[in-house]
């Protein structure tokens, strides 16, 4: 704690970064963010909670925002301020991150957004038929893995997480979004139907494949001076990207990957960030190292 605590301070007082990052919580019933914002200030930045049922303006000093299972529609008006943020007057430079929720009900609005961005969202919920790949007797607590699209997650273990919604990648170059898969399940995995149990044994008549979990979708563009300017959406396929009982295992990297996306998104170095602290005990996870 200490030594984490130090090299923060050391981070804040030498960096010229000011990290502002706001969570929007009116569209959701549950805050699954404490250990989040915990994480966040730890690595200096600034946390506001948006709170407001009816969004009418994200203001320009936040450099990202996070949307956590939502379970309110946004109506087109909000779409239009998340659009508008993101645009920042031609200037880019923004990020929006997104943690679905198996739990949340259609919200074509929000998911017609994010398809225009690249980013599908389907219903299901992820079932791994792979037995190694998965807790014991739990289908739907699997493991998924770094790719290679991308550096970012070059040094990472694996993620695991439950209650995973079905991401899917529209398309992966268009009108100037380029849309990659960050982390990934193998292609061992089937969408199930929503509300499927633990024991369910109808994976057979399910296609089987490899579904993303992490998302980035990317807007880049030029300023006057030939400088590439970037707005970003990240879409994770679970909240337990953020709040699980195995965060703290040495080798799952969940919080890992949403702190280095908030890195990128903030536009911030990231040779002083600091993990939260992991244990080196992971006996159930055997089967997943």
């Amino acid at each position: 704690n200490i030594e984490t605590a130090l090299t923060s301070a050391i981070a804040y007082v030498t960096s010229s970064k000011t990290k502002k990052l706001a969570i929007l919580t009116g569209h959701s019933k549950m805050d699954y963010t404490q250990e989040y914002r915990e994480m966040l200030a730890e690595n200096n930045y600034e946390v506001a909670i948006i709170s407001d049922t009816l969004i009418t303006e994200i203001s320009n000093e936040f450099d990202a925002v996070a949307i956590v299972s939502p379970t309110i529609d946004f109506i087109g008006s909000e779409i239009d301020v998340l659009s508008k943020f993101l645009e920042n007057d031609g200037k880019l430079d923004k990020g929006i991150m997104f943690y679905a929720d198996v739990d949340s009900p259609a919200l074509p609005n929000f998911y017609d957004f994010l398809s225009q961005w690249g980013i599908d969202v389907d219903e299901g919920i992820l079932f791994e038929t792979n037995s190694s790949n998965h807790l014991p007797d739990d289908p739907m607590s699997l493991g998924s893995y770094p790719t290679e699209d991308d550096d970012i997650s070059k040094d990472l273990n694996f993620c695991l997480t439950g209650f995973n919604v079905p991401l899917n990648i529209g398309f992966e170059s268009k009108d100037g979004i380029a849309v990659s898969a960050l982390v990934a399940t193998p292609e061992s995995v089937v969408a199930a139907p929503k509300g499927t149990a633990k024991d369910w044994a109808g994976a057979d008549a399910f296609k089987k494949q490899s579904y993303p979990t992490v998302v980035q979708a990317v807007k880049e563009d030029y300023d006057d001076d030939n400088n590439s300017i970037k707005s970003y959406i990240v879409a994770f396929s679970s909240t337990e990207f953020l709040y699980s009982p195995y965060n703290s295992q040495a080798a799952v990297s969940n919080r890992d990957i949403t702190l280095l996306m908030a890195e990128r998104l903030v536009k911030a170095d990231e040779s002083g960030i600091q993990f939260p602290e992991s244990s080196l005990r992971y006996p159930c996870l055997a089967t997943l190292i």
